[in-house]
């Protein structure tokens, strides 16, 4: 009868615990609450541990503990292991009682022999005085997600069959609960997260607010026909930052500078920022106690420049971000639109050189003369700056465009810096060679020695021509009067200024009225130099490989002044065979490369064929060095 009501107790107990887990809400609170009632329903239990398995793991880890050291949630054991693992992998109750009969079951646990440690030390019990366990698997829809175990270490009485069937109610109960926490947790970790989804919705329908308002605003200053540097005026207001614009050859287009720096500090600021000009993603640079913020304008990785905004903090607001980008984006468009009209007017230009050269239409030419500012009946000067890649394009699709790149900055560079000194010049890019039309007394010849020495010394013209391989010549006209006398000026200059791409230096310029050779021979007859031309070198012009091979070993030859060891190296190839080939050069041009007017004659013809290769159908061998003692030629 006695046993009969302690039963009747327990179960009293049972279903109040049961009604309290089916209340809470928490995981945590239901597993504490669960072991407890279990040790406080077995009269046996002192100690208990709840595993939970994890899947990623796939071990059973403690997630609550009655009765033992917090080192215990370090343990781990694995499926099959122990009572515990056993009783998961078998999913089903095992109730050992005795010393013995315990320590041979948790014999086989390995996390206390990996770590070379007792069970003890984690547990804070000597597993020598433990009684009896009990180990109940729980389940939660046919499947095990881990083992509700409970020990005895004070008592001598053996865990019955009824404390055995008590643990396996409250585990069956516990899984609901333990599932109707899971899911309440769930629904609420749903729910703040559709509290900050809509957060998030509202403030990226306030940011899209904020951008129309923005973009609507640039767009009518653009349609009104703002400039960049109205637009740059704007940024600068909206944000309250000092704004500094600097075009993609680093140089400094526009500012607007109401807070922080002023003119002055322009130069010194510009010397720190500069070596992160090269970067296509934002760089924060503090200067003193101003932070300066680097940030490309990139349209699809085309890099238009960049912006330099200045104030005190590193930091910017969600708005001003916005600002920025919209800013950004409108200045994108307005650069591309002012390119655009540049490269129309550049088109413009081109087209008055071409009627220049031809001299075809003097109605045209005045026109433009007029546009332009043009005085022709002023002696002027021409000034032609060429550019010579010596890579072969095909192997290089990004050269062109490279190329265009140092042509484009060489062609602002002088502008401005030719504004400086006159207000009466014409500049402009036509198939990669400038043409700068100047007023000879706008500008000395000391004046336009300097020019051309800084612009070829630049910087950022040097380094990447020299990366590129591209070589610069320039070539300045002698004075002339008069439109009519433009076509054979150009003519004449351009023959000079492909000799001096051949020179085998970097960058290379010079005055025409200061060439020798060449000018001499341009007094004469272009026909009768042609035919010089034909008689001394005939029958090795044509386009057969083995003529222009002939060609280019007596063209180093002789410009090298009959130097065989420099002739064999420049060419790499055998002294064998350079000795062949000027014995069979001797043998087809019937001359003796020793005796000094042959070779006087051979030195002329070449000089008249640098003058007139399309002529004969030819292309300059500018891969040829030319450089040895060049002095004597230009």
């Amino acid at each position: 009868m006695t046993n009969f009501r302690d039963k009747a107790e327990k179960y009293k107990a049972l279903v109040d615990a049961v009604r309290y887990l089916n209340s809470s809400m928490k995981s945590e609170e239901v597993l504490r609450t669960l072991l407890v009632k279990s040790i406080e329903l077995i009269d046996n239990a002192d100690t208990g541990l709840i595993f939970i398995y994890n899947k990623e793991t796939k071990y059973l880890e403690v997630k609550s503990s009655y009765g033992f050291d917090a080192t215990a949630y370090s343990i781990v054991i694995r499926p099959g292991e122990s009572i515990t693992g056993k009783a998961f992998s078998e999913n089903k109750t095992i109730a050992v009682n005795g010393v013995k009969n315990v320590k041979e079951q948790m014999r086989s646990i390995s996390f206390y022999k990996q770590l070379g440690k007792t069970a003890d030390e984690f547990l804070g019990k000597k597993l020598s005085t433990i009684k009896g366990a009990i180990a109940c698997p729980i389940n939660i829809k046919d499947e095990c997600i881990g083992v509700l175990v409970v020990d005895n270490f004070t008592n001598n009485t053996d865990f019955t069959k009824m404390d055995v069937e008590i643990l396996e109610i409250i585990s069956i109960q516990a899984a609901l609960s333990i599932e109707n926490a899971r899911n309440f947790e769930l629904t609420e970790k749903n729910n703040k997260s559709l509290n900050a989804y809509s957060k998030i919705v509202e403030a990226e329908r306030n940011k899209y607010r904020y951008t129309t308002q923005l973009h609507n605003r640039f767009t009518k200053m653009v349609l009104n026909g703002a400039s960049i540097h109205d637009l740059i005026s704007e940024l600068s207001d909206l944000i309250s930052s000092d704004i500094i614009y600097i075009d993609s050859y680093g140089n400094i287009i526009e500012q607007s500078l109401q807070r922080f720096l002023d003119e002055n500090q322009i130069h010194e600021v510009y010397t720190i920022i500069k070596k992160h000009l090269a970067n296509t993603s934002i760089r924060q640079v503090m200067i003193d106690t101003l932070a300066f913020r680097v940030q490309p304008v990139l349209v699809e990785k085309e890099n238009l420049g960049w912006l330099v905004i200045i104030q005190k903090n590193e930091s910017y607001s969600v708005e001003d971000e916005i600002t920025i980008d919209r800013g950004i984006t409108i200045l994108a468009l307005e650069i591309l639109k002012q390119r655009q009209l540049y490269a129309l007017e550049e088109k413009y230009r081109g087209d008055f050189i071409d009627t220049l050269i031809t001299n075809q239409s003097p109605e045209t030419i005045d026109r433009y003369s007029n546009e332009y500012r043009i005085n022709f009946s002023m002696p002027h000067r021409l000034i032609l700056i060429d550019f010579y890649d010596k890579s072969p394009i095909q192997n290089n699709s990004k050269l062109p465009h490279k190329i265009n790149k140092i042509v484009s900055y060489c062609n602002q560079y002088i502008s401005r810096a030719i504004a400086k000194k006159s207000n009466n010049y014409f500049v402009t890019n036509k198939l990669r060679t400038i043409f700068v039309i100047i007023p000879e007394h706008s500008l000395t010849r000391h004046d336009i020695q300097v020019l051309l020495e800084e612009l070829f010394q630049h910087k950022e013209i040097n380094t990447t021509s020299r990366i590129l391989d591209v070589r610069m010549a320039a070539i300045v006209s002698e004075s002339f009067i008069g439109s009519s006398s433009f076509g054979t000026i150009y003519s004449n200059n351009q023959r000079v200024l492909h000799r001096l791409c051949e020179v085998n230096k970097h960058y290379q310029w010079g005055f025409y009225e200061d060439s020798k050779i060449k000018r001499i021979l341009l007094h004469g007859s272009e026909e009768e130099l042609k035919s010089f031309l034909i008689e001394t070198l005939d029958p090795l012009l044509g386009s057969k490989k083995s003529h222009r091979d002939l060609l280019n070993t007596l063209r180093i030859y002789i410009r090298s002044n009959g130097n065989w060891t420099y002739t064999k190296d420049t060419l790499f190839i055998h002294g064998n065979t350079l000795t062949q080939r000027l014995k069979r050069i001797c043998q087809l041009l019937n001359y003796d490369l020793n005796d000094y007017y042959d070779r006087l004659h051979i030195q002329l013809a070449l000089e008249i064929l640098d003058l007139y290769p399309e002529s004969l159908d030819l292309h300059p061998i500018c891969e040829l060095d030319t450089n040895f003692k060049h002095s004597q030629y230009i």
